[in-house]
């Protein structure tokens, strides 16, 4: 980023700041030094315009000069925001321990690279709460303290770690609840050596995960520990890549003998769920099945056991059929206190699969349903997003709807209004190849939407968003449209939708500036 000042305009600009010098700070219209009105007087009128038209091209110099400062010192200022750790912002030091203690532990959960997946942050950093730990207790001698004295701030064990570290953070974790994680592959320790180490402090035990390759050697392990009491765990993942055999899924059954009285959460992958004393309680379960040759989708069967399930999160990858998703579309599974679920698909047949799958799930309490599609196909363009709902009024209660898609489709925003009375926040995020106009959509009488999101939408046009509009603004309970990064709706567009609409639209522009 280059700019050219010439030296009048470098000599025009040092004069105006030592006018602000000299006048103690004090910036006003008064400290412009240009021929005053009483210096022109008695001149000639061709020599006052030439005086005053000489100000204005030194003035439009300068400030088109102050303008590429600006742009100068913003580029500057994006490049120290990603080069200059957090900590040593304005006014963090002033802040009291209290407080101080209250912002690091924010800052660890946020590095927490998940129980189940490792996660990245934007610039390809692996998010890891033991290396913050140990940063941020390094930067002074007060933070050390803060550090030390936030017991939060080390409460989450691996055996990626060394046994001198896994010592010291069960040490200055004091009291906190404990959350373990353990990997088959890439640790420093092995399985039985990590729980030997954090035995001692099962009774603190919040959440234990496991997850890698299947390992037996590894996760023969869990086996040796027989009727375990860890009265504090509350959420259980066991999370294996690619099972070689079939018999592998039976691995849960090493924590059916344990004594978990608050167990509430449980995720699984590529794992059977059998029937259990150990998950009757649970009320919030997810399941990843990514082994399609052998169909593990029967797995599925088992949740019809889990009474107080309430959160229900299910992701398949590859799956181009399965016999066991025919079936439940004509004998279906029933979850009727599910008050929330997701769906994740990923390169699965939308007609084979994903529809039929949809069919056979009975989930008349459900009250917040997200459904995510990843390049599923075959002929994309040629699905239709209502297919998702094979009957009318499929979701009796079912008020939040959000679909999101990667991949093209068609959207007919009338058959979901039919088909969904309950509805009131519908969110529709991803590509899609076209939106219906809404025919038929005025006559529904009960239309109850509240609240509206289109994100992300490549091939959303303004005559789309024009007809919706106007069905929106007929409704008394509408509340809010968000137009969000649609490349096809302009500012011009924009502006005249809020001259219509006022404080009900927010449009957000493709680099995520706020329009209006």
């Amino acid at each position: 980023m280059e700019f050219f000042f010439n030296s009048a305009t470098i000599d025009h600009m040092i004069g105006v700041l030592y006018s602000i010098k000299q006048a103690k700070g004090m910036v006003n219209a008064d400290f412009i030094n240009d021929p005053s009105q009483s210096e022109s007087e008695g001149l000639d009128e061709d020599t006052r315009m030439s005086m005053h038209y000489d100000s204005w091209l030194r003035w439009t110099s300068t400030r088109n000069a102050l303008h590429a400062l600006v742009d100068v010192s913003e580029w500057k200022l994006e490049g120290l925001r990603q080069y200059t750790p957090y900590f040593l912002g304005r006014g963090i030091s002033s802040l009291p321990d209290d407080v101080l203690s209250y912002v690091f532990e924010v800052g660890y959960n946020e590095h927490d690279y998940n129980t189940t997946y490792q996660s990245w942050d934007r610039y390809g950093h692996l998010l890891d709460s033991r290396r913050f730990s140990i940063a941020v207790s390094s930067v002074s001698h007060r933070f050390r303290k803060v550090a030390l004295d936030s017991p939060r701030m080390w409460c989450r064990l691996d055996n990626r770690m060394n046994a001198d570290l896994l010592a010291l953070f069960i040490s200055r974790s004091r009291d906190a609840r404990l959350h373990l994680h353990a990997t088959t592959t890439a640790r420093n320790l092995p399985m039985k050596e990590f729980l030997e180490l954090a035995m001692t402090e099962r009774s603190r035990w919040t959440t234990f995960s496991v997850w890698g390759s299947s390992s037996p050697g590894e996760l023969s392990t869990l086996r040796q520990y027989l009727d375990l009491k860890l009265p504090r765990l509350t959420k259980l993942v066991y999370a294996i890549d690619y099972p070689s055999k079939p018999e592998n899924m039976g691995n849960l059954n090493h924590f059916q003998d344990w004594d978990i009285p608050q167990l509430c959460h449980l995720g699984v992958k590529n794992g059977f769920l059998d029937v259990a004393t150990t998950w009757i309680g649970l009320t919030a379960c997810e399941m990843t099945l990514t082994v399609a040759w052998w169909d593990t989708c029967v797995t599925l069967q088992a949740l019809e056991s889990l009474l107080s399930l309430q959160t229900l999160s299910l992701k398949f990858g590859e799956f181009k059929t399965s016999k066991f998703v025919s079936e439940i579309a004509i004998q279906p599974i029933l979850l009727p206190n599910l008050k929330n679920a997701s769906l994740t698909f990923t390169e699965c047949d939308a007609r084979d699969f994903i529809c039929k799958l949809m069919r056979g799930l009975h989930l008349t309490g459900l009250m917040e349903l997200t459904v995510s599609m990843q390049f599923c196909g075959p002929r994309e363009e040629e699905f239709e997003f209502h297919w998702l709902l094979p009957r009318r009024n499929q979701y009796p209660s079912l008020q939040n709807y959000v679909l999101q898609s990667i991949g093209c489709g068609n959207l007919n925003l009338a058959s979901f209004a039919h088909r969904l009375p309950s509805l009131t926040h519908f969110s529709f995020e991803g590509h899609v190849h076209g939106v219906s106009q809404f025919s038929g959509l005025e006559s529904i009488k009960s239309f109850q939407w509240h609240f509206v999101r289109f994100q992300n939408l490549c091939r959303l046009t303004e005559q789309d968003i024009a007809h919706f509009s106007e069905v929106l603004m007929g409704s008394p309970n509408f509340q809010r449209l968000e137009i969000i990064n649609c490349e096809n709706i302009s500012e011009i567009f924009a502006k005249k939708l809020k001259s219509r609409m006022g404080k009900k639209l927010i449009a957000v522009s493709k680099d995520y500036r706020m329009l209006y």
